[in-house]
């Protein structure tokens, strides 16, 4: 198989998902997996991480993003509704947009998360303070990450009513 030069890795792999879909990608131990199915399990080749300031416009940006005639919108998990048990709060939807190749328009798929400064401040923190502990911070954490998210909530809900 004889690929022409492109620009990036993924413009090179969505060209041969496009054109040998079943062809061999990749051997994960035992399990070969075809460019197809890769590509079917791929939900964020790019991703887009809005931040609002205020709680009450994360809902109306997702509305506008998902009237868009030039998306559309695959999936959606509402943390901010339905908040992770850590506490983690954010609205996320997987999106497809057409994009143009050199010989063919192809949906991809991008994730976009949407959330306000404060939920942006504990996500981030949580990721660096599991991060440092690679996945193992003593327990108290858990609970300490929960009564910090409900402080955030909070602070998110005062500020909306200035």
């Amino acid at each position: 198989m004889s690929l022409p030069k492109y620009d990036t890795v993924p413009a090179a792999f969505d060209a041969v998902v496009s054109r040998w879909p079943d062809e061999l990608a990749v051997l994960d131990g035992n399990r070969p997996w075809i460019f197809s199915e890769l590509n079917a399990l791929v939900n964020d080749i790019a991703g887009i991480r809005i931040t609002c300031s205020f709680f009450s416009e994360v809902y109306f940006l997702a509305d506008m993003l998902a009237r868009q005639d030039n998306l559309s919108v695959l999936n959606i998990k509402d943390y901010i509704g339905h908040p992770k048990e850590s506490g983690y709060k954010s609205y996320h939807m997987i999106l497809a947009i057409q994009v143009a190749l050199a010989d063919a328009v192809i949906p991809t798929k991008v994730e976009v998360q949407i959330r306000t400064m404060a939920m942006d401040f504990w996500a981030s923190l949580e990721h660096k303070i599991y991060y440092k502990y690679e996945g193992n911070a003593p327990g108290y954490f858990a609970r300490e990450l929960q009564e910090c998210a409900s402080i955030i909530s909070r602070l998110d809900a005062k500020m909306l009513s200035l």
